[in-house]
This record gives structure tokens, C-alpha cells and sequence, in this order.
């Protein structure tokens, strides 16, 4: 997990709005949680899904619901930690535009997905706030790079980051 902690070190999000888009089992949601977010929302669907989603984490229905239950239940034990089962595509229609500090992206890898994800999820990130993700430059997912350099050149950002060491982006709103 020491992969994504970079990013973190040098994004501070104590006191912070976050949200996870793809949960999977959680680890990357306790070490977030960890940093001391104002609000924490995990988004995923939990779910094994037949079609666009053809990746190793696309585990069978019953492995999906033995994530979401140790999610749920650790949730709880946090009042500032909302979990929705849900696809990332549904959750923004929850919010009004820049309500995030920070936003990390790790759902379906595939180039739309990911180049989608990137579009919805930009409104929904305050200014000086981040939208972030993993596995760029990963040879497993190469939809995710293609994607955020495709946004990168379709959106006027303020601020990239990438360490590649861990396959981290970040995109601060300027």
C-alpha cells in the first residue's frame, strides 16, 4: 500500500472533503481516512460486471460482498464516512459543483471510463482542491494513461503532478 502514500504526503487533506471513486477493498480508503478528512465518501458498485470491465479486480459477486461488508461495518465505527454502492457515473448527480478537496480515481481503467470519470469529476472539485488517480503508466491499464493525457490536453489545468514510482496523477484546480 506504500504505493499511493506519496501523493498523500504531498497533498494535505486533514480537515478536508474526500472521495474514493473505486473502493475495491478498502485499504487505500483507511490510509485516507488515516490523514484525518473533514468527510470521507466511498463510491463503488461492489459488483461484478459483465460488460467494460475487464480487469483482474473484477472479482465474482460473493468476493464483491465480503469487501463491501468489511467496508460497511468499518464505516460505521466513522460518522464522517459515507459509503455508496453505486457506479462512479451515478454518485455525481448527489452534488451540486465543487463540493471536493480531493477526489482519487481508481474505478474501471478503461480509457473512457477513466477519461469520463476525469471530466465528471473536475466540477465537482473545489479550486485549490485535487483530482487524482493510480495506475498511470501501469502496462496492465494503459486506458488510464491515454485518458488523463487526453485530458490533460483538453482541459487548461492548474497544477499536474506525477510520481511515477507510483503510478500516481494529480490535477490541482486553479
Amino acid at each position: 500500500m506504500k504505493t499511493r502514500n506519496k501523493m498523500l504526503d504531498f497533498i494535505n487533506i486533514e480537515g478536508k472533503v474526500c472521495a474514493e471513486i473505486g473502493v475495491f477493498t478498502g485499504e487505500f480508503s483507511k490510509e485516507i481516512y488515516n490523514r484525518k478528512p473533514s468527510h470521507l465518501f466511498l463510491v463503488d458498485p461492489w459488483c461484478h460486471q459483465i460488460v467494460g470491465y475487464d480487469e483482474p479486480c473484477n472479482v465474482d459477486n460473493d468476493l464483491f460482498q465480503k469487501y463491501y461488508n468489511v467496508i460497511k461495518m468499518w464505516s460505521i465505527q466513522h460518522d464522517n464516512v459515507y459509503v455508496f454502492r453505486m457506479l462512479s457515473n451515478q454518485f455525481i448527480n448527489f452534488f451540486q459543483e465543487e463540493i471536493f478537496d480531493f477526489v482519487f480515481i481508481d474505478a474501471n481503467h478503461s480509457e473512457k471510463a477513466t477519461y469520463n470519470d476525469l471530466w465528471d469529476y473536475w466540477n465537482l472539485v473545489k479550486y485549490g482542491g485535487w483530482l487524482c488517480g493510480y495506475d498511470y503508466g501501469h502496462l496492465e491499464y494503459p486506458g488510464v494513461k491515454l485518458a488523463v493525457d487526453r485530458f490533460k490536453n483538453d482541459k487548461t489545468i492548474g497544477f499536474d503532478l506525477h510520481i511515477p514510482e507510483e503510478n500516481t496523477y494529480g490535477f490541482q484546480r486553479k
